[in-house]
């Protein structure tokens, strides 16, 4: 079968903006460190710190998916089933560095220093991700998962005490999306090669799937375990 390219858009179309942008990513990640420091410091629902940690977190996602199209266009263009041809790959590297230098801002000016510590490892995973630790497997999927788990890390160091819910939280979405970038992997093989040295490369697409399937049920685990704490 002959892969079936997706109709190129253009970068000054609103359809190319919004799937680079990734909004409702962006309302997870926001939406996900609010309920973290709710759960952290719950004496009340709105207050700066709550309010900085979900900003923050909204416009480093923000920042890291626009940088990262632009910094990775070369595979993002060779994607049969998620194809995105960027024309000015060092404008969005610009904006995306952008939101990311604005989402530490925030962080310094409401969160405590260790939440803020949190979103600048994000910067700096982020640009060196592009750079270096996406070419190979040993780094690529646990960077991501580090990132993807950090609107709960900052959530929990922005509050006064650990809940007991939140540990959990961590391990679900951790390995969830460890085992979801290998899956990635697999289905992005035609697009890494020779750009990327992934696990399923190394290892093979049986093994690849085996692991994710792996760090998939430790995921589900977690999310089962944590239902009687949150019912506590």
């Amino acid at each position: 079968l002959v892969p079936v390219f997706m109709e190129e858009v253009s970068m000054r179309s609103f359809s190319f903006w919004w799937k680079i942008c990734r909004p409702h990513h962006c309302v997870a990640a926001g939406l996900g460190a609010w309920i973290a420091v709710l759960l952290s410091d719950g004496h009340e629902w709105w207050s700066t710190v709550k309010l900085g940690a979900a900003f923050s977190l909204c416009l480093g996602c923000l920042g890291a998916s626009i940088y990262h199209y632009g910094a990775a266009n070369v595979m993002y263009a060779r994607k049969y089933w998620d194809r995105v041809d960027v024309e000015s790959p060092a404008l969005l590297a610009c904006v995306g560095a952008f939101f990311l230098l604005l989402s530490v801002a925030v962080a310094l000016i409401t969160l405590p220093h260790a939440a803020t510590l949190v979103v600048v490892y994000n910067l700096v995973s982020v640009v060196c991700y592009a750079k270096f630790l996406a070419k190979h497997w040993t780094t690529k999927n646990l960077v991501i998962s580090g990132v993807c788990v950090s609107p709960i890390l900052v959530g929990w160091l922005s509050g006064h005490r650990l809940h007991p819910a939140v540990p959990y939280g961590i391990i679900t979405i951790f390995f969830g999306y460890w085992a979801r970038e290998i899956i990635k992997d697999i289905d992005d093989l035609e697009a890494n090669n020779g750009i990327r040295v992934t696990l399923p490369m190394r290892i093979g697409i049986p093994w690849a799937w085996r692991i994710a399937g792996g760090f998939a049920s430790v995921s589900v685990l977690s999310l089962v375990a944590l239902g009687p704490v949150i019912a506590r």
